[in-house]
C-alpha cells in the first residue's frame, strides 16, 4: 500500500500496517490551510528557501542557504496542520519533503523556532495538536522503564528527578550568556503526561529531558547533594551524531537486507539530524554535573 494516489506517491512502498500515521496523510483542510499560512509567513522570515514543485522559491535564505523541496504541499500541510511538528516529522518519512542538507535545515528551525510560530500560537498549540499516546506511555512509570532500557549507570539517582514536583523542560533551556532559563512553574506530572513529540512517537517513548533549574531544584529539595561544577559539550555530542549519521549511511545495503525499509531509514535519518541540529542551535544541551554532599 503506498502512502497517497499513484500522482503524488512516494517512490518506494509504505507498509500501512508498520506506519499507519506515515501511509496515510491525514487531517482536516480546514486545519491545512492554517498551517500553510502560519509556516508560508514564518520561512519568509528564515534563513533558508522553500521550493515548491513548480520550481518557485520563497524564504529569506541566500544562495547558500538549506532548501527545502516540498514533493507534495497538500500532504505536507495536511499532516503538519494534523499535528504539528509530529507531523512535520511524519511528513519526511512519508516522503513529501526533502532536503540535501537536513541538519542545516532543521538547524535553521531550532535556531528560530519562535519566529517560526507566534507567541500566542505557541500556547495554544498544546491545547490544539496534542496527540496523547495509548496506556502509560508518558508518565513517570514509563519514563522510568525507558531509562532503565537505555542507561546502566545512576539509574537510581536520576530516578530522583522523576517526581510529581518534576519541572519537565523539552530541552535545557539557555540565555544568550549561557545562564540557565527558568521553565515554566507548571506542574511536572501533568507536563510529563501531556507532552508527546514525534521523539516519544518514534524513538524514546517515556523520554525525558530535564532542566539543569528542575535538577538543582530537586537535589535542593529531597538532598544534600549540591551540584558544584557544569562543563558543557553540547557541540561535541552534536559530532558525535554526525558521525553516527555518516556511519548508517554508509551502511545502507546492511540495513536493507536486516530488513528495514526506507521508511525506517528516513526516521531514523531524521532523528539523527534532528538531533545534532538541537545541538547545533544550542536548543538542547549535555552537561557533566559535580555533586558534593553538602
Amino acid at each position: 500500500m503506498t502512502s497517497t494516489s499513484a500522482q503524488h506517491a512516494a517512490p518506494w512502498t509504505i507498509d500501512a500496517d508498520r506506519w499507519p500515521d506515515v501511509a496515510v496523510a491525514a487531517g482536516s483542510p480546514v486545519r491545512a490551510a492554517v498551517a500553510r499560512a502560519l509556516f508560508n509567513t514564518g520561512v519568509a522570515r528564515l534563513p533558508l528557501r522553500v521550493r515548491l514543485p513548480d520550481g518557485r522559491l520563497f524564504g529569506a535564505g541566500g544562495p547558500a542557504a538549506p532548501v527545502m523541496i516540498l514533493h507534495r504541499p497538500r500532504q505536507f500541510f495536511r499532516r503538519f496542520g494534523a499535528s504539528g511538528l509530529i507531523g512535520f516529522g511524519e511528513s519526511y518519512m512519508a516522503g513529501d519533503w526533502d532536503c540535501a542538507d537536513l541538519t542545516g535545515l532543521l538547524t535553521v528551525f531550532a535556531a528560530h523556532v519562535d519566529d517560526l510560530v507566534p507567541p500566542w500560537l505557541q500556547r495554544l498549540r498544546a491545547l490544539a495538536v496534542r496527540r496523547q499516546p495509548p496506556g502509560d506511555v508518558q508518565t513517570i512509570q514509563g519514563a522510568r522503564r525507558n531509562i532503565s532500557r537505555h542507561y546502566d549507570l545512576s539509574n537510581d539517582l536520576f530516578a530522583l528527578f522523576l517526581d510529581e514536583t518534576m519541572t519537565y523542560s523539552a530541552a535545557i533551556f539557555t540565555e544568550p550568556d549561557g545562564a540557565p532559563v527558568e521553565v515554566p512553574d507548571t506542574d511536572g506530572a501533568h507536563l510529563l503526561a501531556d507532552t508527546y513529540t514525534w521523539i516519544h512517537k518514534y524513538i524514546f517513548p517515556g523520554g525525558l529531558l530535564p532542566s539543569l533549574t528542575a535538577i538543582d531544584n530537586s537535589l535542593t529539595r529531597a538532598t544534600r547533594l549540591r551540584i558544584t561544577a557544569r562543563e558543557d559539550f553540547g557541540a561535541h555530542y552534536g559530532q558525535t551524531l554526525r558521525i553516527w549519521r555518516e556511519r548508517f549511511a554508509a551502511r545502507a545495503d546492511e540495513v536493507a537486507r536486516l530488513g528495514f525499509d526506507e521508511v525506517f531509514n528516513r526516521m531514523w535519518k531524521f532523528y539523527l539530524c534532528y538531533s545534532e541540529a538541537g545541538f547545533r542551535a544550542g536548543y538542547i544541551g549535555v552537561s557533566q554535573l559535580t555533586l558534593a554532599r553538602i
